[in-house]
């Protein structure tokens, strides 16, 4: 959750543990949502946050690396 919290802060993005069966996602404007898994977290992020979340992209992995 942390490392997942760290990639979306950079598209203004959030996610937390909702009584461990699922996760909010709430984007910069404070719109929210409920999904059931983790890889449902991504595409909402990026619909969210209005940008393609890549975790390939060097400004990313930089970003993470420098903390």
């Amino acid at each position: 959750m942390a490392l997942a919290n760290r990639i979306l802060k950079l598209r203004s993005v959030k996610v937390t543990d909702w009584n461990g069966a699922s996760y909010i996602v709430s984007g910069p404007t404070g719109q929210t949502a409920i999904v059931a898994s983790i890889a449902a977290v991504w595409p909402l992020a990026e619909q969210l946050g209005k940008q393609p979340i890549d975790p390939l992209d060097e400004r990313l992995i930089g970003a993470l690396e420098r903390g």
